[in-house]
């Protein structure tokens, strides 16, 4: 082949090379029905970032393209994140990969490996094919560098114009755009933030005190939920009987219009059990827990979780760890913890419940209705069919929508019975006792895009309506009937989970330096607000 043919070939490879590491920017611009003048900016923001590094390899073109592989891997994930989710590489992205554990991702995954190993293979096949039929071994120096220099010049320079013209304080924002770059800008961004401690709130101290003080014991249970929606529950006007136990008893009120704060559990959880809410996110690190308010006025504290710990990415479990007793499903407390069933930790419960004949407040922290829907029952629970229990529902599609709501509705029916099953557990000590459940956020199941089942990735009317539900036993109801008419009265206002903190310590008739009973809707002083969310920690929204 002669000079001018080996040019030509080797051109031509390495703009198909460049292609295949930048095809995940084509895709989401492709599905988002953007136009061409779009992607071909995206395309060449990109291509410009790749050749800005190209003078270190100038002794060997063929082995920078070896090493620009390490972008090629992520793209069939990116691809498949983007397809199924419209989820563009980000730092929100990799939280959610980081809150997420193995086990979970795997659920989530499952359906889809063998096609993401399928497509890398040959993917990858492709890309070294392709990479062999570069001729030109080397390029001088100072052409390498030139190149990567005006390379550089253009990039940064368009990268500063856009954070001028959109008027952004980070660069970030700009380059988390743009694929391969935003592979580092992601990482690096997320990689600066330090793990979560509560440092901070060290030496915060709320001060509590009851009101006033009375005889018999006192068991206080929130049961915190996973992904559960209002609107599933036949309690709450759902057609299918969901919630046949609950719908019968005694004590229960149902809330109507409660909103999670979050539609991420790393976000929603702070503002159920510290006064973190949209605005004020950091005082889930500043300040000290509802725990600490009951343990310091001498109540056993426990935390049962059924979800795994996370350093990371929210408080939760730094809070949970600061309970006398905290119990996590790696603690091997439950047998056979591979069916990760709820009920398996009611057992444990009682156990603890009857220990002592202390105070107690106690959380228990769900799997509820999280995916895979069909994994979170027992087989005997498994009523509304045809579902994932015999049906692979591990790759979601419309056309197993039915299959997939069916399992979905049996975990609804699953979580009746975990919280009737505390209810009367706690109920058979007849003591001063409330169980107050809510879940931390709801599920899109086929909503706002028919085609695609979205979880909780985005924000939505189904995936912030959440169910809440409060039950107090008879010695409860003698001793505060004031605040068990204001519940009744206040079932049908618009209520936040940020409400949630201030009214479990008024249930309690306990009192704090920071209490605020326009908050607390067991309260007369009750008002009801604005519905604020918060997206990444920091922004507030108002949901309408």
């Amino acid at each position: 082949m002669n000079r001018v043919g080996i040019l030509i070939t080797s051109a031509v490879s390495i703009c198909l090379a460049l292609f295949i590491i930048t095809f995940p920017n084509i895709f989401y611009l492709f599905l988002n029905d953007s136009g061409i003048r779009l992607m071909i900016s995206w395309e060449g923001l990109s291509v410009l970032f790749i050749l800005s590094f190209l003078f270190i390899f100038f002794w060997n073109i063929k082995l920078y393209f070896r090493a620009m592989y390490f972008y090629v891997f992520f793209v069939p994930f990116l691809c498949y994140s983007i397809y199924l989710y419209n989820l563009n590489l980000s730092p929100e992205l990799i939280k959610l990969l980081m809150q997420t554990s193995f086990r979970e991702a795997w659920e989530l995954i499952a359906g889809y490996f063998i096609g993401f190993l399928f497509i890398l293979v040959i993917l990858t096949f492709i890309y070294f094919f392709i990479i062999n039929q570069i001729r030109v071994k080397r390029v001088r120096f100072i052409y390498a560098f030139i190149i990567s220099l005006l390379s550089a010049i253009l990039f940064w320079g368009k990268i500063f114009q856009l954070k001028r013209d959109f008027k952004v304080n980070s660069l970030y924002g700009i380059l988390n755009q743009y694929y391969p770059v935003s592979l580092f800008s992601s990482i690096i961004q997320t990689a600066t933030v330090k793990k979560n401690d509560l440092s901070a709130s060290r030496n915060f101290d709320f001060y509590p005190y009851l009101l006033k003080k009375t005889k018999g014991r006192k068991i206080y249970v929130l049961i915190i939920g996973e992904s559960s929606r209002y609107d599933h529950w036949h309690i709450n006007g759902y057609s299918r009987k969901t919630s046949p136990i609950l719908d019968t008893m005694a004590h229960l009120i149902s809330f109507k219009n409660t909103f999670s704060g979050a539609y991420f559990t790393y976000l929603s959880v702070p503002q159920i059990i510290t006064r973190a809410r949209p605005g004020y996110m950091d005082r889930q690190f500043k300040e000290k827990s509802i725990l600490s308010i009951f343990k310091e006025l001498g109540f056993k504290t426990i935390w049962v979780s059924n979800q795994d710990k996370d350093y990371y990415t929210g408080s939760f479990t730094l809070h949970a760890e600061n309970a006398d007793i905290h119990i996590f499903p790696d603690d091997r407390i439950v047998p056979d913890i591979r069916n990760r069933y709820d009920g398996k930790y009611i057992p444990v419960i009682d156990s603890i419940l009857r220990s002592s004949n202390s105070n107690i407040f106690l959380v228990f922290h769900t799997l509820g209705s999280h995916w895979n829907y069909a994994d979170r029952y027992p087989d005997s629970f498994d009523i509304f069919q045809p579902s994932g229990k015999k049906i692979n529902i591990q790759k979601p599609s419309i056309g197993l929508k039915n299959v997939i709501i069916n399992s979905y509705d049996n975990s609804i029916l699953y979580t009746d019975n975990i919280i009737a099953s505390i209810i009367k557990l706690v109920d058979g000590f007849k003591s001063i006792s409330f169980v107050f459940y809510l879940s931390d956020h709801g599920e899109d199941l086929f909503d706002n895009n028919p085609s695609k089942l979205l979880f909780h990735l985005y924000p939505s009317y189904q995936t912030l309506h959440i169910p809440l539900f409060v039950w107090t036993s008879s010695a409860y109801d003698s001793l505060f009937p004031d605040k068990v008419a204001t519940l009744k009265r206040n079932n049908s206002i618009l209520l936040s989970t940020n409400d949630v903190f201030y009214t479990i310590v008024g249930m309690s008739d306990i009192r704090f330096r920071l209490y605020d009973s326009t908050f607390d809707f067991s309260s007369p002083y009750f008002r009801q607000s604005h519905v604020f969310f918060t997206n990444d920690g920091k922004d507030k929204v108002l949901f309408k």
